[in-house]
């Protein structure tokens, strides 16, 4: 499907992934030759070759014959080419995963190599070179802690099973990448790609029925199956190991990284999630982290044959096996004859007996403590006996730790409106489901494990009754104490006065005693998708910094430890972006070394759906969380810095809300020139996409949508609506905002965070989707607008920055844009041929809904973004 002279040269080290892109393609246009022949193929390849040219030398005239030609084809061609190009961004992202592995290894592979930015190798190195003493690490290591909840917010267009088959391709590639292959095994290894891309080509893009909250749960947890139950203890026990090589002595480093979600448990306008399905979740949670022990320790028994005569164990083995013998009898009697002189596996065979009927539902291990406390005893045994075994089961010990019987801790999130609820009627179906939740959370602790449910978020939280009318609740079901109550501040206002909501809670008699139970710590929530849709980007962004530091400073004057809950999207324009840079750009005295984040939807995949991937993103929060808390002093703002940042906030912030909220026509121009309705139609989640159902006011349209939207159509706007009017009227000294893009992290982060959100735009294609709107005027009149802005942006960032380019901190990404925009041009072209046909019928007619959303999910694959 792809042809390398078609497109530039590029430096050397991109070459393997060249190859790579042209093999997969290869492997593609075989399948559209088998399946759909060769006229189908060749109308793949004059779209891709025209749209190609036309980036590289734009000519109206032959982008008019392009889109004549997509007009005149048949639904059923123009769905196979859409698939073509859809799948084809799929396995470019593959392929795009696949080279980062390979430039990490290759690099690892140099002699006397700098250690890669961002990783545990170059952190260790920093907190030697600093001067940090063993005991001064410790300490910080003691208080480190850091949460990744995986929340069910719906972005990820992908149905799981495309998703697993890309990953058994990129498993083939990495393999391949590995090994030194014989003619035979090269044959067998295309072989095998091309019975993955065959099958890809076969299989439905679009979900078939709407995603419910279990099939969302389930989800989450392929990722903790697969990867993250192995991943995140081996990212700790390097981290261990590196800093015990460095210093020379044992540190310590505890469960530091933990997991947490929202899958089953997020109740905020969503009403198909009930107080069952959480409990279900939690069971499901608790029956995985069982089985995955159960598998752990039966391979442990396999392996471990160890001659007692020969390694000799200490008499606690031996008594606990006595213990174990006189609880289960049955077990024991079938165990006579066997494992003679085998005490270790005779342990291990008790633990697996006991994780079995614990599954069952029958008394075994009365919960994770007593897990741990065999494993702990078998470690130990093993280290008596010096045997190599020893370091398996303490990677064991540490994934209990970790995951306990939980595997990962819900929390549920509601609305303050819904609290509300339960005080103005009792009886209505709403305020009943509340009140069975909170009684479901005491249940799931006593019946299912304590940690399966953690917390409880107020979404949309204005004043401290919100908090509350909550906690009174819990204190009435017997949770004081037991569970974190968490405000969470999303919209600009209410980021301005949350300190002064928590310094009344924090002078509430009867709340400080529920925080004294909780160790004085204080989790709070900031939202970056609702402050950004409220405000505009760099107003989020502000707003945002300035309460961390006033929830801080009250924090510190009553004696609380409090713990950001940081809610951020997968796209820039809800708080997305690189992770580690966004930890480096807090205010650092806010941090204290506690954090907590959300990962969503098509961000989770990206991040942890293949091992090695998986491995470089913890490795990069971690090592950006130590640093922040370790190596980066409290920053002394200059006054300067603060009053032109609030200057430009409120000029951006004025320029956002005059045209998102104040002009009367934006509701209108944004329904018809996004594919917003349609985006509605694709199962991607089992949430609706607004708050009042058939309002067109952008107040009601959830955030994720309201992203989504924009990214199909090419604006991006969400990213950086406002900044170039900002700059365009600001009347400061330019040279200022150049010195604090290059001194200050938190400009500098929201800068770049604009110009990347920007770079992905393209105006052009954008024009394209404008012309949907049926009144002229009126989308003349916006997109002018908006184009004009666009321009001011990227002038003003290159003043800004004193570059030549608004990417020059990320060549590789300018590349991969360079490299998708033609073959994302050719699906945008196609879906706004299809939305013209498909309104014009009325919305009625399903195949044209059908290649719509095809093309959806097609662009999200090309811009690597939904919402």
């Amino acid at each position: 499907m792809i042809s390398s002279s078609t497109r530039p040269a590029i430096p050397e080290k991109f070459m393997p992934l060249r190859r790579d892109i042209d093999f997969l393609a290869h492997l593609l246009g075989k399948a559209i030759l088998t399946h759909d022949g060769e006229a189908v193929f060749k109308a793949v390849e004059h779209v891709r070759m025209t749209t190609l040219a036309l980036r590289q030398k734009f000519d109206p005239d032959v982008e008019k014959e392009l889109l004549r030609y997509i007009h005149s084809l048949d639904i059923q061609t123009s769905t196979s080419i859409i698939r073509a190009f859809a799948l084809y961004f799929q396995l470019v992202n593959l392929a795009e995963e696949v080279h980062r592995i390979r430039r990490k290894r290759h690099y690892e592979s140099l002699p006397n190599h700098e250690p890669q930015k961002g990783s545990l190798e170059e952190l260790v190195l920093k907190l030697g070179a600093r001067g940090l003493t063993p005991p001064e690490v410790q300490k910080h290591l003691d208080r480190l802690s850091i949460e990744i909840v995986f929340t069910a917010h719906p972005t990820e267009a992908q149905r799981q099973t495309i998703l697993t088959k890309l990953l058994r391709i990129a498993m083939l590639m990495m393999a391949h990448e590995r090994a030194r292959m014989t003619p035979a095994e090269e044959e067998t290894f295309v072989a095998k790609v091309n019975s993955e891309v065959d099958a890809l080509w076969q299989t439905e893009g679009i979900r078939e029925r709407k995603v419910t909250p279990i099939d969302e749960a389930e989800n989450g947890l392929f990722y903790l199956d697969q990867v993250l139950f192995d991943r995140v203890p081996r990212t700790l026990e390097k981290l261990e190991r590196l800093l015990n090589e460095v210093y020379g002595r044992k540190i310590r480093v505890g469960e530091v990284l933990r997991l947490g979600s929202w899958m089953g448990a997020d109740r905020d306008a969503n009403p198909y999630v009930t107080h069952t399905i959480t409990r279900q979740v939690a069971e499901m949670s608790r029956t995985l982290a069982l089985k995955k022990y159960y598998a752990v320790v039966d391979e442990l028994i396999g392996r471990c044959s160890l001659s007692s005569e020969l390694a000799p164990p200490p008499p606690s083995l031996a008594a606990s096996i006595k213990s174990d013998a006189k609880r289960f009898p049955a077990h024991a009697r079938s165990l006579e004859g066997r494992f003679f002189h085998e005490l270790y596996r005779q342990k291990l065979s008790f633990m697996k007996h006991k994780l079995k009927i614990t599954l069952d539902g029958r008394k075994g291990y009365a919960g994770a403590k007593s897990l741990l406390n065999d494993a702990e005893l078998v470690l130990e045994a093993l280290r008596h006996a010096r045997s190599a075994l020893a370091a398996e089961v303490a990677f064991l010990c540490r994934q209990i730790r970790i995951f306990g019987f939980h595997l990962v801790s819900l929390d549920v999130r509601d609305n303050s409106q819904a609290i509300r609820k339960v005080f103005e009627s009792r009886k209505s179906p709403e305020a009943k489901e509340v009140l069975r939740t909170i009684k479901g959370i005491r249940q799931i602790q006593d019946e299912v494990d304590p940690k399966s449910v953690t917390a409880y978020v107020i979404s949309m939280t204005h004043t401290v009754d919100d908090v509350l009318l909550l906690f009174g609740l819990i204190r009435k079901a017997g949770l004081l104490g037991r569970i974190d109550v968490v405000p969470l501040f999303e919209t600009i206002d209410d980021l301005r006065r949350a300190d002064d909501v928590m310094i009344q809670l924090y002078t509430h008699r009867v709340y400080r005693q529920h925080l004294r139970k909780r160790g004085n710590i204080q989790e709070i929530m900031v939202g970056y998708s609702d402050s950004n849709k409220d405000g505009g980007f760099l107003t989020s962004g502000w707003e945002l910094y300035k309460a961390q530091l006033d929830l801080t400073s009250a924090a510190k004057q009553y004696g609380i430890r409090q713990v950001l809950f940081h809610g951020r999207g997968g796209a820039i324009g809800r708080g997305g972006g690189p992770l580690n840079h966004a930890i480096l750009a807090q205010p650092p005295e806010t941090v204290q070394g506690m954090i907590k984040m959300t990962e969503q939807g098509e961000m989770i995949h990206n991040k942890y759906g293949n091992p090695y991937i998986a491995d470089r993103n913890l490795e990069l929060m971690l090592s950006a969380m130590m640093e922040s808390d370790m190596l980066r002093e409290p920053m002394e703002l200059e006054q300067g810095w603060v009053k032109a940042t609030e200057e430009l906030s409120q000029l951006s912030y004025k320029a956002y809300r005059d045209l998102i909220y104040n002009d009367k026509e934006f509701e209108v121009f944004f329904d018809q020139c996004t594919p917003i309705r349609e985006i509605q139609g694709l199962n991607i989640g089992s949430r609706p996409a607004r708050r009042v159902a058939g309002s067109l006011k952008i107040e009601d349209l959830r955030a994720i949508p309201w992203v989504f939207s924009w990214t199909q159509s090419r604006y991006t706007l969400p990213g950086w609506y406002g900044f170039g009017s900002a700059l365009k009227e600001w009347k400061g000294d330019r040279g200022l905002l150049t010195q604090m893009y290059r001194k200050w992290p938190f400009f500098k982060a929201q800068v770049d965070f604009m110009a990347m959100s920007a770079r992905k735009a393209d105006m052009h294609i954008a024009r394209r989707y404008s012309n949907l709107v049926e009144d002229k005027a009126m989308r003349e009149r916006i997109f002018s607008r908006i184009e004009q802005e666009y321009n001011w942006l990227q002038e003003g960032i290159l003043e800004l920055t004193q570059e030549k380019s608004t990417l020059p901190m990320n060549p590789t990404l300018e590349s991969s844009i360079k490299l998708r925009n033609p073959y994302v041009d050719a699906l945008s072209y196609f879906q706004i041929s299809l939305l013209k046909e498909w309104r014009a019928s009325g919305r009625t007619r399903d195949d044209v809904k059908h290649a719509v959303l095809l093309s959806i999910n097609g662009v999200a694959n090309g811009m690597r973004n939904t919402g």
